[in-house]
């Protein structure tokens, strides 16, 4: 059967104090929580403040959270709710609403209703607000939930409980996967540019003469601490030595109407692995002529990330397969 939220709870859906509280340090006050703690689908303990004594006792006497209430987010994070693990005191901002479950309602099959995607689209559908959404409480007290017999909501939160298992365990295996991959194609190049991860030919030309032939005013670097771990017969060089071109890109001018020459900017260089033009912007086609033919991307190009915080040396390989059209370099380093 289907009832509303209200008939299901002890006491009146209610919030928090509407006062601006007058905090304190964790040492002589009472914790405090608002719709910020609760963004996790768990109260997190880590950040919160903490009011006086006075303003605690004031309170607790309007609303005063117990173990199994759910907290409900009204504003900011609206429609996330936490469950009350514990016996600890506390008081809560009028960000939260408390919703306190009837001895005839599984607290966790509430809670675990109340966070799907079915209650969220009813409160979805109910928010006021611009720019800080605000779900009130009258229309809370609308919600609609399911209702099956109390022995049936028991299995079903067992049932989400387990599968919720496997799907951590899941995420993690995947994050645990990633680090590994991550480490192992760190050792593969680190064996690569030490000239350990492939058998050495002593019969092959020495890299000093290929650097000869690549540009015969390349110097020998022999003072770099690195020379010495790798073979004999390899040679370290500044990186502008083996480049017949090595740039940063310009500054363009960019069209929002004309969609023709893309400009290959941070963004394009993905996070994961890989070149993608969806983010890019595009050039305005009346400077085409100021960019000489150096800067259009070609196969080959080497694009690396010159600014950004956690974005700068990112590197990736250009091919025209990315964009067969004209794509000029928009600030990044072309080798």
């Amino acid at each position: 059967m289907w009832t509303t939220l209200p008939e299901l709870c002890t006491i009146p859906i209610t919030d928090g104090t509407h006062k601006t509280p007058t905090y304190t340090d964790k040492e002589h006050g009472v914790p405090f929580i608002s719709s910020k703690d609760v963004t996790s689908q768990r109260i997190n303990w880590n950040n919160i403040k903490y009011i006086t004594r006075e303003l605690h006792e004031e309170l607790h006497k309007r609303i005063a959270p117990q173990k199994n209430d759910i907290l409900l987010a009204k504003n900011g994070t609206t429609g996330v709710a936490a469950i009350v693990e514990d016996t600890r005191v506390f008081d809560i901002y009028v960000t939260l609403a408390v919703i306190r479950p009837s001895q005839n309602i599984c607290p966790q099959y509430l809670y675990q209703v109340i966070n799907s995607n079915f209650c969220k689209e009813q409160f979805n559908s109910r928010l006021t607000g611009i720019g800080l959404p605000n779900l009130h409480l009258v229309d809370i007290k609308k919600t609609m939930i399911p209702l099956p017999p109390i022995s049936e909501q028991k299995r079903i939160v067992t049932e989400i409980e387990r599968w919720f298992v496997w799907i951590e365990q899941i995420r993690q295996s995947k994050t645990d996967l990633q680090d590994v991959i991550k480490q192992t194609k760190s050792k593969i190049l680190d064996l690569a540019i030490h000239g350990k991860l492939v058998p050495q030919d002593p019969s092959d030309e020495p890299a000093s003469e290929l650097l000869k032939h690549i540009n015969p005013k390349a110097e020998i670097t022999c003072d770099n601490a690195q020379y010495r771990k790798i073979p004999k017969n390899w040679c370290a060089c500044k990186l502008v030595d083996i480049c017949s071109f090595l740039s940063r890109g310009k500054s363009p001018k960019y069209s929002e109407e004309d969609k023709t020459y893309p400009v290959f900017a941070q963004k394009c260089n993905l996070k994961d692995g890989g070149v993608s033009l969806e983010q890019a912007k595009f050039l305005d086609p009346s400077t085409i002529n100021k960019w000489n033919e150096v800067y259009k991307l070609q196969t080959g190009d080497i694009l690396v990330n010159s600014t950004g915080t956690g974005t700068a040396g990112r590197t990736r390989l250009f091919n025209t397969r990315h964009c067969p059209k004209f794509c000029v370099n928009g600030n990044r380093i072309q080798l």
